[in-house]
């Protein structure tokens, strides 16, 4: 199909762009176009999209978001594969930016030139200008920085750098430290 096509699925999924290419009775499907998918639990904007048996991919993803998990991502191409319904393995190339909210309630930005997630690792590693930026200021650069997907904890491995802003003291403080 193709001009403003809109797919729906049950209650919950609906997929529209401007061409749908669909196998009745398999999960195999090419979009292109401002696609745009919402499911119970994901979201997908992007300019094309497709699965293939396990195998799935997207151009110019401006959006995928899990948000049972809580984590997006966009990057200019994507390729993965399924295990079941699950995502086992991708990997996003350009531009690549992914964010989340950590256990702490803060959102932090990582981006870099390339992530690869594996389910099995539980990690999503970023290498490529690496950076996380975390809502309340602070910065990691690193060659890689690697996510655990589990604890949403970050870690930085090759020339690392951390920046935080330290709190200022007020005069009072300053002053009554000197002894005045």
């Amino acid at each position: 199909a193709f001009s403003k096509v809109l797919l729906t699925r049950g209650s919950a999924d609906k997929l529209s762009a401007q061409y749908v290419r669909w196998e009745t009775d398999t999960e195999n499907y090419a979009a292109r176009g401002n696609v745009d998918a919402i499911s119970e639990s994901r979201i997908l904007k992007a300019g094309e999209a497709g699965r293939n048996g396990n195998k799935f991919w997207g151009k110019n993803v401006t959006r995928y978001e899990d948000r049972v998990k809580k984590v997006g991502f966009s990057a200019a191409s994507v390729e993965g594969t399924f295990r079941g319904k699950l995502m086992a393995e991708v990997v996003a190339s350009g531009s690549v930016s992914i964010d989340y909210v950590d256990k702490a309630g803060l959102k932090t930005v990582v981006t870099g030139d390339k992530a690869i997630y594996s389910k099995d690792r539980g990690t999503v590693v970023i290498s490529g200008n690496a950076s996380a930026v975390r809502s309340d200021g602070k910065v990691v650069t690193a060659d890689n920085l690697v996510l655990h997907e589990e604890s949403k904890n970050i870690e930085a491995i090759g020339r690392s750098k951390i920046t935080f802003d330290m709190p200022k003291n007020d005069k009072k403080a300053n002053s009554e430290a000197k002894g005045n």
